[in-house]
């Protein structure tokens, strides 16, 4: 998934960035699905506990091993009910959002 702005434009100034702790509750946003859907994410929206991993793309070694390390607990979690969604703004084949 891709995830589009909700307030307005991605900050082009870095220091406008500021990361949500952890543990905290994620604004409303909307991503583009693998296969071209427009999903909303709001506060509180989700039945079920939501884990977010953030993927800068198959370039990237250290995501890489995070996903590599994640294949291992993704089960588990899952069997606890943990939603998981992968947000990048890495292109699929198809030229879509990442998923």
């Amino acid at each position: 998934m891709a995830a589009l702005s909700a307030h307005g434009e991605i900050p082009s100034d870095p220091t406008q960035v500021h990361p949500l702790p952890v543990g905290a509750r994620a604004p409303m946003f909307e991503a583009v699905t693998a296969d071209g859907k427009v999903r909303s994410f709001t506060p509180g929206g989700s039945l079920q506990p939501t884990i977010a991993i953030f993927y800068r793309g198959g370039w990237c070694p250290y995501c890489n091993m995070q996903l590599s390390d994640l294949r291992l607990m993704e089960p588990k979690l899952r069997e606890q009910c943990f939603e998981i969604v992968f947000l990048s703004t890495d292109r699929s084949a198809r030229g879509t959002a990442a998923k």
